[in-house]
């Protein structure tokens, strides 16, 4: 018996008002872009659970077979990471607005000068930042997803730098390096790129990791969401992580 006619997206789920009628009765979403056929069978999706690291929710979903290279059905991958914030930025804030403030605008300003009322102005300032930033860290997640054609990073409720979207097609390669914290030369980060077809430069994904398998977790989900063949890269961290039935 043939499968039942259907007007949502069977690629990202959008409902029938934002699939328009194309003709030949091919339909086209206006959310991710897919032209298909409503009459063609709809392959239910499949539940992936991801052995995510500590503090990691992570689940991928697909249609199908699946694929360990690019196959042109990278689309039909939904992947949804969601990371709990270990580290307190306001830590690191405030040492450095501490720093500047000892550093500089001591120096410059003087208290002969008439400065006490700016100086105050500038220890209400930082500690604004300072209390902001520990409450961002208590309470944000940054969200990662893979979806409707996306590589999007977002971090919420409170809004914060590095969020992220890039376009799917365009991602050639993801890896991860290490790097030094600029507030703590001794201590290791790790950051996660992406090289995008036609850009000098890679884009930074995810950043101030703490463990080298985080950033290797997320490098691995990501290339495994969008169907990429994991390839080295010049300065790219070697970590093999743990074996798992279900990881890769």
């Amino acid at each position: 018996m043939p499968a039942p006619a259907t007007r949502d997206c069977p690629r990202c789920g959008a409902s029938p008002s934002s699939v328009e009628a194309r003709d030949g009765g091919s339909r086209k979403c206006r959310a991710c872009g897919l032209v298909f056929d409503p009459k063609a069978a709809v392959t239910k999706r499949s539940k992936v659970e991801l052995n995510a690291p500590e503090g990691f929710q992570a689940t991928l979903m697909r249609r199908g077979m699946e694929s360990s290279f690019r196959d042109g059905t990278a689309g039909d991958a939904e992947l949804r990471i969601v990371r709990k914030w270990k580290r307190t930025p306001g830590i690191q804030l405030l040492m450095a607005g501490i720093w500047i403030f000892v550093s500089l605008f001591i120096p410059v300003l003087g208290i002969e000068r008439g400065a006490p009322a700016l100086l105050y102005a500038v220890i209400v300032s930082i500690a604004v930042l300072v209390g902001y930033a520990i409450v961002a860290g208590r309470v944000n997640r940054t969200h990662i997803t893979v979806a409707s054609g996306s590589l999007s990073i977002r971090h919420a409720p409170l809004p914060w730098w590095g969020n992220v979207e890039v376009d799917a097609e365009s991602i050639m390669q993801i890896y991860c390096q290490d790097y030094a914290s600029r507030l703590d030369p001794e201590t290791d980060l790790y950051r996660v790129f992406a090289i995008i077809r036609g850009s000098r430069r890679p884009t930074v994904v995810v950043e101030d990791l703490e463990l080298a398998s985080y950033a290797v977790f997320l490098e691995h989900a990501i290339e495994r969401a969008l169907g990429i063949e994991d390839r080295p890269v010049d300065g790219e961290i070697d970590v093999k992580l743990p074996p798992a039935k279900n990881y890769r």
